[in-house]
């Protein structure tokens, strides 16, 4: 059954709830673990209690999957022209095979379990490494479209492709995965270069998707009322058809002239409108909770936990959703309860004004401003003599035009920075380039890293602003395992 046309198993319900009323008048390849996880029947309890406060999810274990042998073609290969034949040129091709390829499990605070896959060759992922749920371009990975139709079509959503065990099923679909996001390619005698093959051909044909809405909870209304009148409209959106309302400490009201009073877990539709009156000022707490569901093909991004985990990577494996993920999520909204409106006396004739100065300019204050990101591919290296090639993106954050742009980078070793011009206008970015050769000193090493600032002059004042020291880090000799 194609996955498209599943509706999903997940109720999706809200509860809308007046919490109190205060009376006071209102004012790459992936790293194995030092600890594998796989074959674990429980978890440690710190995996359940530490996520970083932006984070929704951690890596626990791996699930189904199974080795893989192939190879990372060049930069010239293009997916979106169809899988190679089993007896393809590896001309500029490098070995790659992969100790573990499949499901990943994730784990959230409360101990639900989430089924994900990796897109990204790139970086490493690990046990323990946390995420919250993104958006492809946060993600930056090509061919996503085409990445979320094979999720949809295939294992786990589906029992695709047939004649292989589970381990199987979710090895191929993520062989076929790193196709479309690093250019994978399957050794002609593997045997799942057939299923994986097969999948892209499949999906080929049946083309990329759009990337999936993400979902929310949000309550929408005036943020003032008064005291004993009846006021809205409320509504709560959600992606479910339905929410179930309930009220404590106060009352709520279909209609504004409040005739037709909420009974506590009336259905109603998301968006349809709701009043509320409360006797007395003070604030007013609102709480809308709802189970959303993260659709299938919904990104996920690596949070990095400095203060809990000093020693994980800068940057980790981008994270799709294997399966849609049920999701509690609990909003709050205050309003503030003013005095009744009192009975104005008749007012009185205006009196003359009198002039008023005008206002002293207040002069402009300029921000200028630089930033730097900086990015390393590949990821990983293997051998002397292989290159690395880093991207610096300098960007004017600032509000006034910048001359003299420049990067400082000192590594020894590295080639000169290139950079297309020397000024930025404010919000203007460019992309600047640098290469590195890997020497045996590099590979006793098992990383690279590099760092470098950028610099710009102010054109008006001639003043320079300097940007943060951003790094980037490239890991050689580094085991994968899925």
């Amino acid at each position: 059954m194609d996955g498209l046309s599943r509706r999903s198993g997940c109720v999706i319900a809200a509860a809308l709830v007046f919490l109190s009323l205060c009376v006071s008048p209102a004012g790459a390849g992936v790293e194995r673990d030092p600890l594998p996880t796989r074959g674990r029947t429980d978890l440690p309890a710190r995996s359940r209690t530490d996520l970083p406060a932006t984070a929704d999810f951690r890596l626990a274990r791996l699930g189904p999957g199974s080795h893989l042998r192939g190879y990372v073609g060049p930069e010239s290969l293009d997916p979106t022209k169809g899988y190679l034949a089993a007896g393809y040129d590896r001309t500029g091709f490098h070995r790659r095979d992969l100790a573990y390829a499949g499901l990943r499990q994730g784990i959230r605070a409360d101990g639900s379990r989430v089924r994900t896959y990796c897109f990204d060759l790139a970086h490493p992922a690990r046990d323990r490494m946390a995420y919250r749920f993104g958006t492809w371009g946060e993600a930056k990975v090509p061919n996503t479209g085409y990445v979320s139709r094979i999720i949809h079509n295939y294992y786990p959503n589906t029992n695709q492709p047939a004649g292989l065990t589970a381990g199987g099923r979710a090895a191929a679909v993520q062989a076929a995965i790193w196709f479309f996001s690093d250019r994978y390619v399957l050794d002609g005698r593997d045997p799942l270069f057939p299923a994986t093959s097969g999948i892209v051909s499949r999906v080929l044909k049946d083309g990329p998707m759009t990337e999936p809405t993400r979902p929310g909870v949000a309550i929408s209304g005036p943020e003032h009322i008064r005291a004993g009148a009846v006021s809205g409209p409320f509504t709560i959106n959600t992606t479910a058809d339905k929410e179930t309302v309930r009220l404590t400490g106060g009352e709520m009201f279909l209609d504004a002239a409040g005739t037709r009073p909420m009974t506590a877990g009336a259905a109603m539709r998301t968006g349809a409108p709701f009043y509320v009156r409360s006797a007395s000022p003070g604030h007013l707490r609102m709480s809308a909770t709802a189970s959303i569901t993260y659709p299938v093909g919904q990104a996920a991004a690596y949070v990095r936990d400095v203060a809990g985990q000093p020693n994980f990577p800068e940057r980790g494996q981008k994270i799709i959703l294997a399966q849609e993920d049920c999701v509690p999520v609990t909003v709050l909204r205050d309003i503030v309860v003013d005095v009744p409106q009192p009975v104005l006396a008749p007012v009185p004739p205006a009196p003359v004004p009198v002039p008023v100065p005008a206002p002293v300019p207040v002069p402009v204050v300029h921000r200028p401003s630089i930033t730097e990101e900086k990015t390393v591919r590949p990821g990983t290296y293997h051998r002397a003599g292989q290159i690395l090639h880093f991207r610096i993106r300098v960007t004017n954050n600032g509000d006034v035009p910048l001359d003299r742009v420049s990067v400082e980078d000192h590594m020894r070793g590295l080639s000169a920075v290139r950079c297309p011009r020397t000024d930025l206008m404010a919000g203007q970015s460019m992309v600047c380039t640098a290469n590195y050769r890997i020497t045996m000193r590099d590979l006793m090493r098992k990383s690279v890293r590099n760092c470098a600032v950028a610099r710009g002059r102010n054109a008006a004042t001639g003043v320079y602003v300097t940007s943060r020291r951003e790094c980037a880090r490239s890991y050689g000799n580094v085991p994968v395992t899925g």
